[in-house]
């Protein structure tokens, strides 16, 4: 996946790819789904409006956004871009200063010690869709790999 362009950053270097949970865990989704929709009848229940039903589903819908859309990843000699359920990101290879390998994802964190709340609040994940080694080493020319 990895393809020159000019003007794609330092070495005309770029990788993208695109991960789909929803689609890769099937069962889970299905599951995930009933959950939520049970959730919401019980509120409709307990609070006697469908108004806090709603206001479940909603909840649940935004917290839960990054695993039932596809975010797409592009990596390229200028930094880390990523967009879908959870939003749109674009941070620059300095904002980082370690690469975290999880094996399922790899965690890019702002600070060393990213064992702190605030490392994982401002680290960009990069969730994997068959391409470990690739994006692994694409990262480790940029930031350092723990």
């Amino acid at each position: 996946m990895a393809t020159d362009q000019p003007g794609d950053g330092e070495a005309g270097e770029r990788l993208e790819w695109t991960v789909w949970p929803a689609a890769q865990r099937p069962g889970l989704s299905v599951a995930v789904v009933v959950f939520c929709l049970g959730l919401a009848a019980v509120s409709i229940l307990v609070f006697n409006s469908t108004w806090f039903g709603f206001i479940t589903l909603v909840v649940l819908h935004m917290a839960l956004a990054p695993h039932f859309y596809a975010t797409a990843y592009r990596l390229d000699g200028e930094g880390v871009w990523s967009r879908g359920g959870g939003g749109t990101a674009q941070r620059a290879w300095e904002a980082f200063r370690v690469a975290l390998d999880l094996g399922d994802r790899v965690i890019l964190s702002p600070l060393t010690d990213a064992a702190r709340w605030s490392a994982r609040r401002r680290s960009v994940t990069l969730r994997l869709a068959g391409n470990h080694d690739e994006v692994l080493a694409f990262v480790a020319r940029h930031v350092p790999v723990k």
